[in-house]
């Protein structure tokens, strides 16, 4: 039987199969790399392929779906009142080592972090979250809850802030604390030359919260004369 994660061809050409999902940290070219060392192998003979879905073989891990619906309350100046946030999807922690020290009052707090503790000052907020058991093997990300509450905390504030006719970062109580997150740096850019003839317009730095830094790190595009 083959190597399951090496091929060598009678060309010599290494194959190196990859069980990681690689969305530019560099998975499939470090993988490759150290391999090609071990072989004392030319870089001109390496190939990468993603393994097949095969969890008898590559141990199948996955990031679990979430569910989440947000519903949250402005009053007339446009300032937050109220946030109220149910979500639903399995846990890492439950049935593990770790249960007893991350399973508070039965909640999962991996599973809620980067909302019970979101960097907004939110005077009336209530997290609700079930588990949602399933059979499918799981494995965190790097920042683990944050990398879905995160996001679902920024899309509302910017829905919040197009109801209200606001810039998200002018909502009231939507503003982070500078002592916790630090100066935010929001400015606008003019669109490269060499890509202007691609897209006419201009670039637009917009909040990121990971883990729960504040960083400016995500564009919004707007067509010139719209």
């Amino acid at each position: 039987m083959p190597d399951a994660f090496i091929r060598i061809a009678p060309d010599d050409s290494v194959t190196v199969l990859i069980k990681h999902l690689d969305m530019g940290q560099g998975v499939t070219t470090g993988l490759t790399t150290i391999v090609a060392e071990e072989l004392d192998a030319d870089w001109s003979q390496m190939r990468a392929e993603f393994a097949p879905a095969n969890a008898k073989l590559y141990n199948g891990r996955y990031r679990p779906m979430f569910y989440h619906s947000v519903r949250a309350g402005l009053d007339a100046s446009g300032k937050l009142l109220a946030w109220r946030h149910r979500l639903a999807g399995q846990s890492f922690i439950l049935g593990t080592p770790l249960e007893s020290n991350l399973v508070k009052s039965g909640v999962d707090v991996t599973a809620v972090e980067g909302i019970v503790d979101m960097p907004y000052a939110i005077p009336n907020l209530q997290v609700d979250w079930r588990n949602a058991a399933s059979p499918v093997t799981t494995l965190w990300w790097r920042s683990v809850g944050h990398t879905h509450t995160a996001h679902a905390v920024e899309v509302m504030i910017d829905e919040l802030a197009q109801a209200a006719n606001k810039d998200s970062l002018r909502v009231e109580g939507s503003s982070p604390s500078p002592q916790r997150l630090g100066r935010l740096d929001r400015r606008r850019v003019s669109m490269p030359q060499k890509f202007q003839f691609l897209f006419q317009g201009r670039l637009r730095l917009r909040r990121c919260r990971i883990k729960p830094t504040l960083l400016a790190v995500i564009i919004s595009l707007g067509r010139s004369g719209e």
